[in-house]
């Protein structure tokens, strides 16, 4: 704004570039993110119906990889891949490969979201979301003050402000957009749910196995350490003490009870193992 002088501007338009800086390193970290199942991967151990334990080699000779159970209910196993799956992904179609913890496939970073580059996409909404409401405010004043500046009482003062005023009325658009679609993300996060996920759990009121709490369920994807949730990347302590999260390979299973439900589509009622009862582990995260 003019009324804020040679200083003011500069600061203006200082932040602004470092909100667009935030929001280029978030979209190009979200860009680049490698999501692939690992080549050959396999769980680290499973059990038939009849309660046999297999480990290692034993899974991937066993002839009907979709008759063995685990700790997250049936496991996965992808019949265009020819692969097994980690819990939570699931085949891409246009990315031809199996993606951990896919939540959707996302035109505008060209890429899955999944494990890898869930933060980084959220960050890239919220940092959109800041950098269009601040453009949207900085010019909201002269835009205000070039209306009734003309010699007439209306309408712009001259065609220099036809720019900054289509400028404002995009920003406000993406504001808009951008809102609903962090307030949706945001939610599945508070549930450690994908979009996928959402709608494969089919029962409404039925504890989803993943949803260990609100702040764990943050923590997965953002971080416990507050000074790294507003980067593109985690601390050397999360990626150490969360090293299976991080993977996208396993994730805790809350302790499981009569009205939690499973992972549907891939043994939905979650029962597995032997004596018909899943196994589940105690976890810091």
């Amino acid at each position: 704004a003019a009324s804020l002088g040679r200083a003011g501007s500069a600061a203006l338009v200082l932040v602004f570039h470092l909100l667009v800086g935030m929001l280029l390193w978030c979209y190009f970290s979200a860009v680049f993110a490698d999501n692939s199942v690992p080549a050959g991967w396999l769980p680290d151990e499973a059990f038939t119906e009849d309660g046999e334990r297999l480990e290692g080699a034993a899974i991937a000779r066993y002839p009907d990889p979709k008759r063995l159970y685990n700790r997250h209910g049936r496991v996965r196993f992808c019949r265009k891949c020819r692969e097994f799956k980690p819990p939570r992904s699931h085949h891409c179609s246009i990315c031809g490969k199996c993606v951990l913890k896919m939540d959707h496939h996302c035109i505008w970073v060209v890429n899955c979201v999944g494990n890898a580059n869930y933060k980084a996409f959220l960050l890239f909404l919220f940092y959109t979301l800041v950098t269009c409401t601040y453009a949207f405010a900085a010019l909201l004043p002269d835009v205000l003050d070039s209306f009734g500046s003309s010699p007439k009482g209306g309408g712009m003062q001259d065609g220099n402000m036809a720019g900054p005023f289509l400028a404002a009325v995009l920003d406000i658009a993406f504001v808009l957009a951008v809102t609903g679609f962090i307030i949706m993300h945001f939610g599945l996060v508070r549930a450690n749910t994908t979009t996928i996920e959402s709608f494969e759990k089919l029962t409404p009121g039925r504890r989803w196995m993943y949803d260990v709490g609100a702040q764990r369920n943050w923590e997965q994807v953002m971080g416990a350490r507050r000074a790294w949730w507003l980067v593109p990347c985690y601390s050397p302590h999360d990626r150490a003490a969360h090293a299976e999260v991080r993977s996208g390979l396993d994730f805790p299973v809350a302790m499981l009870s009569e009205g939690m439900e499973g992972t549907a589509g891939s043994g939905a009622d979650i029962e597995a193992g032997a004596g018909g009862s899943v196994r589940s582990r105690n976890s810091n995260l």
